[in-house]
């Protein structure tokens, strides 16, 4: 069996032992937008024959080619400009324009690893979690699940109209336009027409890491539910670890996903500032791409966001048990240095969700906005001065 039937078959028939319900790919969040990216084969694909496989084949071999298109930007733009030659500008165009296959990438490698497969899908067949995923989404969440996709999806709608303007406009009436042959035309041409691949690359990439947040904060919520009444503590031990041992899994796991999601987007945000801070022509001259930046931005934003939802939900939960120790509204069958053990252990277990070692919580975020809305002060400023000097 091959690991895209081996995949389906878990996605699809939820054919794990322990499994109370059986799950397909439509419960997964933004499933259509997967199967638009090619990352996951619907039912179709495998319940059908040869064409359509090799329909679905073909079409990932396009979705690839749209994903890499824009990856050499840098020399696009110097196609256009070949009077200008600038590291910063061609280092910000690379690293803008890279993030959506290497999201989509990691995406492709993740849906298929053995940390979904064994952690991940396994969560998701649990009734009781799943109904519990369905609450953080709404109440939890700062900005529930829902909410984000919607901004995401309008900002990615308004970002190809963007793109399409500053093309029409900018681009294609440029002198330096007219002598292309007729491979670099076409070129410019399918940028546009496949620029919404690329915007939906990294958006599924945060909405994904979203929903596995919500299954953490899902088995959080779950093992307070386990403190009522007389229990055993060693069990309630053990869950403990576990639980803190998948949340580490998961932050190792999706280091390159962190890369991609967070500080790329952090990198391309220093990039603009630094280059219209030396020249606001680049403002001027690329008007467009400020607006990308803040696509980006925006889904690093939602990804600390989600981080601090599981630091911010481990820290409540544990310090409501403790009040319920003490108020002895949960007793356990150890002895008393092992109660005492076992709220020390509570107090200091686990220091919060980590991305690249760093504990995310809503002060840490909120800090980060600040920084962001501090440093965008210079660039306004100057903006003004040279808007009147104009």
């Amino acid at each position: 069996m091959s690991l895209d039937d081996s995949l389906a078959r878990c996605t699809h028939t939820a054919d794990l032992a322990a499994a109370p319900i059986d799950i397909t790919l439509d419960d997964f969040p933004v499933a259509r937008w997967m199967r638009f990216l090619a990352l996951l084969p619907g039912e179709h694909v495998h319940s059908g024959g040869f064409v359509a496989k090799l329909t679905y084949t073909l079409y990932t071999a396009f979705v690839i080619a749209c994903q890499f298109l824009a990856a050499p930007y840098a020399l696009y733009m110097h196609w256009l400009h070949p009077e200008e030659n600038d590291w910063l500008e061609d280092a910000f165009f690379s690293v803008l324009c890279i993030q959506a296959p290497l999201a989509w990438g990691f995406l492709y490698w993740y849906l298929r690893s053995e940390h979904f497969r064994q952690m991940m899908v396994p969560m998701m067949h649990m009734r009781e979690e799943l109904q519990i995923v369905q609450q953080t989404r709404t109440v939890q969440d700062p900005l529930n699940r829902q909410t984000w996709y919607r901004v995401n999806l309008i900002i990615s709608v308004t970002l190809n109209l963007l793109y399409f303007a500053w093309l029409a406009h900018d681009v294609y009436p440029a002198p330096s336009f007219q002598p292309f042959g007729l491979f670099v035309r076409c070129l410019f041409y399918a940028l546009p027409c496949t620029f919404f691949y690329r915007l939906m690359a990294p958006m599924v990439l945060c909405e994904v890491f979203s929903w596995i947040a919500s299954l953490h904060i899902a088995k959080i919520v779950a093992f307070r539910a386990g403190h009522d009444r007389q229990q055993s503590g060693r069990r309630l031990f053990l869950d403990l670890r576990q639980n803190i041992r998948d949340r580490k899994s998961s932050e190792k796991v999706w280091l390159f996903g962190f890369l991609v999601s967070v500080a790329m987007p952090c990198v391309s945000v220093v990039m603009y500032m630094l280059l219209c801070i030396r020249s606001l022509k680049f403002v001027v001259t690329v008007w467009f791409f400020p607006f990308f930046v803040l696509h980006f931005v925006v889904q690093a934003w939602q990804t600390f966001l989600s981080a601090a939802n599981i630091t911010e939900k481990s820290a409540s939960v544990r310090l409501e048990i403790v009040e319920k120790i003490i108020l002895q509204e949960v007793t356990f069958e150890e002895q008393d240095f092992q109660i005492e053990a076992y709220i020390s252990y509570l107090s200091t277990c686990y220091q919060g969700f980590q991305v690249f070692g760093i504990p995310i919580t809503y002060q840490v975020v909120a800090r980060l906005g600040q920084i962001m809305v501090v440093s965008c002060l210079p660039v306004a400023v100057k903006y003004v001065v040279f808007a009147k000097a104009d």
